[in-house]
């Protein structure tokens, strides 16, 4: 996870753990990391300043999912 966390850092969103439980906070998103036996599960709430920034939220999902397999490759 350390690699996502620095990924999630150059966009300026800062991850708060509780055990197995994150919540996301960063200009114009909020959100929340749950990691689990089975899956880890990222919900990201997009703002307004992030939308008037132009990101796309299918392309924001389809490069978390992409990051996280990284992250986990020969966990």
């Amino acid at each position: 996870m350390a690699g996502f966390e620095e990924m999630m850092k150059k966009y300026g969103v800062s991850a708060r753990w509780s055990g197995d439980h994150a919540d996301l906070k960063g200009t114009g998103v909020k959100g929340s990391i749950d990691v689990r036996a089975s899956d880890v599960r990222v919900e990201l709430k997009l703002g307004m300043l992030a939308k008037a920034a132009g990101i796309d939220p299918a392309r924001l999902e389809k490069s978390i999912s992409r990051r996280l397999k990284e992250a986990f490759a020969g966990s």
